[in-house]
């Protein structure tokens, strides 16, 4: 399932919300995972807490995001501040403690909007939500749809559960795509760390040079099909380093068309200092982001026996997710729907907050060309156009940019171009054209998020032509390719296009806005 609001995502205005934790206007610009998702300023996250009574300190900011549907089938806890743009579905076995918990960082909201729900609440057992108020008091919950099922909730001293049929969540809309277009710049970053596999049970990572920005691309079945739980060894080299663990996803298959990511029989982690399990050094799992950046699913864990205590920011804004290792150090950012289904699993409110932070995506330059106002992010595949970008802008009205695709490769025609974008309603548009003449031209009109007048287009091109080995990218499923058009070589290319004209005379000042409305190529109708 897409993330909620994907129609309103590109046009709409940033609401502005009551809490701490709001929604930010350009937080691609902003360092690491955006200022709603940094930990606040002050603020000391202990080791894994037992018993936890009362606050070791208080974080507004979001701890856990869902897209989607948050569904828990078995589960214990959900520590920090929410929002299910979604459902949110308690089954009988599901989690009992919500906001805050009994083991954890014991670092959770100071009142405000603790919980926000987009769609309607099914709680089929008793649920608590913060037992041990802070000075400001529990907090809010506010659910948009109504609260059905067998079982109740209840919130601790100065809380309140509102129903708000009103309840207006585009800013998280926004914000997840916004969080997209970070996951797929890191996920084109170039390994630099080294990692091997060690029989008796270890992952070994270490840097691959000096670096602050350590960057592991881990193919898709490397940690994954061990028969027992191996440990995540951090070699001393990597104290200090910012770590993210680029998680590739298995091609599809007719028997699974999804792109799918699988992690599991990770017994946990050994910091660089040698502490392993609830003993690890909260500095550590605040350096690891796992980013799934092409996953359409992702099964995190498998409820494979060998599972323990996994700590890093999880970052899958394109992808369902199933978790089911038995706890989790760190943010949760899913895009489409979690389901919670291992005895005990608990999430855990820990923040990424690398001492080296990410990189951000690049800003486009105001030089005047076509490339000011059509910028290329990335490609999967080898082959490229010859010359001038495939794009031509016919205009810009700072909410929608009406654009023709050309052919502009060495071969004489393609056999299929396929052109993804946003054109406003309720669902993306997946446009197929054949046997394409370098003559020919095709005119489109997308839609654009007023807060940074940007969207994103992105083109499939399968040719016999095409390199059958390297050219290996997948048309994915919501374009309803071809029959044919799946064996052949295909290129994917992803460009970001401006609906005002970047295009300023006398300036060679960088242009301030980048790219916030990165959709997930999912759930499209042709």
């Amino acid at each position: 399932m897409k993330f909620q609001g994907i129609a309103a995502m590109f046009g709409a205005i940033v609401a502005t919300f009551a809490s701490t934790a709001t929604a930010q206007d350009g937080s691609t610009c902003e360092a690491n995972l955006g200022d709603a998702i940094a930990p606040p300023d002050g603020v000391t996250y202990p080791p894994l807490t037992n018993g936890i009574t009362g606050a070791n300190g208080f974080d507004n900011n979001l701890a856990f995001f869902v897209g989607g549907n948050f569904i828990s089938r078995i589960g214990s806890e959900v520590e920090g501040a929410m929002v299910i743009l979604g459902d949110m579905v308690v089954e009988p076995s599901g989690l009992n403690s919500l906001v805050q918990v009994g083991q954890g960082s014991g670092v959770f909201p100071n009142g405000g909007d603790i919980l926000r729900i987009g769609g309607s609440v099914t709680l089929e057992r008793f649920v608590s939500i913060v037992a041990f108020p802070g000075p400001n008091g529990a907090g809010t919950v506010t659910h948009k749809g109504p609260v059905v099922g067998s079982g109740s909730w209840q919130i601790g001293a100065g809380g309140t559960i509102v129903h708000d049929p009103n309840l207006d969540l585009t800013a998280y809309s926004n914000l997840m795509s916004e969080l997209d277009v970070k996951s797929q710049y890191y996920g084109s970053l170039p390994g630099n760390g080294v990692f091997v596999r060690e029989a008796g049970g270890y992952y070994r990572l270490s840097a691959g040079d000096d670096e602050c920005l350590q960057v592991f691309n881990f193919p898709a079945d490397f940690l994954n099909g061990e028969a027992f739980g191996f440990v995540i060894d951090l070699n001393a080299n990597l104290a200090g380093k910012t770590m993210i663990f680029n998680v590739a996803a298995f091609d599809p298959t007719p028997q699974e068309p999804r792109r799918v990511a699988l992690v599991d029989n990770i017994a946990g982690f050994l910091d660089t200092n040698g502490n392993f399990g609830i003993q690890l050094d909260p500095a550590t799992g605040a350096s690891i982001l796992w980013n799934f950046p092409d996953a359409e699913y992702v099964e995190f864990g498998n409820n494979a026996i060998g599972n323990g205590q996994i700590a890093g920011t999880l970052l899958a804004p394109r992808s369902d997710l199933r978790y089911s290792f038995p706890g989790h150090q760190g943010r949760v950012i899913v895009g489409g729907d979690l389901i919670q289904e291992r005895q005990g699993t608990e999430f855990h409110n820990y923040p990424f907050d690398p001492v080296d932070t990410c990189p951000l995506p690049p800003l486009p330059q105001c030089d005047c060309p076509i490339e000011n106002n059509v910028k290329f992010i990335k490609q999967q595949g080898q082959t490229t156009w010859t010359g001038e970008l495939p794009f031509e802008i016919i205009e810009q009205t700072g909410k929608s940019v009406t654009f023709k695709v050309k052919h502009t490769w060495a071969t004489p025609s393609i056999d299929s171009y396929y052109v993804y974008h946003e054109n406003g309603l309720d669902a993306d548009v997946c446009a197929l054209n054949e046997d394409v003449l370098t003559t020919d031209e095709f005119t489109y009109t997308a839609s654009c998020m007023s807060c940074k007048n940007t969207t994103v287009v992105d083109l499939f091109i399968a040719d016999d032509d095409f390199d059958a080995v390297a050219d290996d990218a997948t048309i994915p499923h919501c374009c309803h390719p071809e029959p044919e058009d799946i064996a052949r070589p295909t290129v994917q290319y992803t460009f970001i296009l401006h609906c005002d004209d970047q295009c300023v005379p006398d300036s060679d000042t960088p242009a301030e806005a980048v790219p916030s409305s990165f959709r997930k190529l999912r759930g499209a109708s042709a």
